[in-house]
């Protein structure tokens, strides 16, 4: 048999290893939430993120402040369903979409939420979206001229509240991404892109979905297959 042929191993030891990646895989599964969650900061609140995605994806979306849920909606202009372009439900009712741009990044600061069951989870490096409008992203073109977004650790504080909201980013010491954040981004976004997968998150609900919302109804929520065994 040629020396290059590594398909395979023999032994109970590869049973062992491989069973407990299941457990730690496990263990992580439950101590992370079932979607991709907003960075969100209040007034005076800062925390260290990195971004892991150097480019914003850019795209429009709805706020509605009476929605049941969720209140921000991705604008459906553009969007064919069927092979045929359909007009956004959202626009068509006077609510004027906003321009936001996306980015992935590490939040490094430490979570604590309670899941649907009563749950506490703590949790910190949680893989996040970084949502932000014109002035925000004007800025961090800026910083981009200078040196590329994801080769740093950056501090990031927010001031204020409403439309009278400010960011601060400062800049950290530059230093290339840790194993655990190497193999939590390759877990992460599996065989897909980071770009692709930023995408499939915030991409717009469907034309009947928006009309579920607007009569004061929610979508169905969105399904997470978990591990694969």
């Amino acid at each position: 048999m040629s020396a290059l042929s590594k398909w395979f191993k023999t032994g109970y030891e590869e049973v062992q290893k491989y069973s407990e990646e299941l457990d730690r895989k496990l263990a992580e599964a439950k101590n992370r939430r079932s979607f991709i969650p907003n960075l969100t900061l209040r007034d005076g609140e800062s925390t260290v993120i990195r971004f892991i995605t150097g480019e914003p994806v850019t795209f429009r979306e709805h706020y509605l402040p009476n929605a049941q849920g969720r209140k921000f909606y991705t604008c459906l202009e553009g969007v064919e369903e069927n092979g045929e372009a359909v007009e956004c439900p959202f626009c068509s009712s006077g609510n004027k979409p906003s321009f936001r741009g996306a980015y992935l990044i590490i939040d490094r600061g430490t979570d604590t939420w309670v899941d649907k069951d009563g749950k506490q989870h703590t949790a910190q490096n949680q893989i996040k979206i970084f949502k932000q409008g014109i002035k925000v992203l004007k800025v961090l073109d800026k910083i981009r001229s200078k040196r590329e977004l994801t080769e740093w650790d950056i501090e990031i504080s927010r001031t204020g509240s409403g439309t009278d909201t400010s960011y601060n980013f400062i800049p950290e010491e530059s230093y290339s991404l840790t194993d655990e954040d190497k193999e939590q981004i390759r877990e992460f976004k599996g065989d897909k892109t980071l770009i692709d997968v930023l995408i499939e998150e915030i991409k717009p609900i469907t034309f009947n979905e928006a009309l579920i919302v607007l009569g004061g109804g929610r979508p169905s929520p969105k399904n997470d297959s978990g591990i694969g065994f």
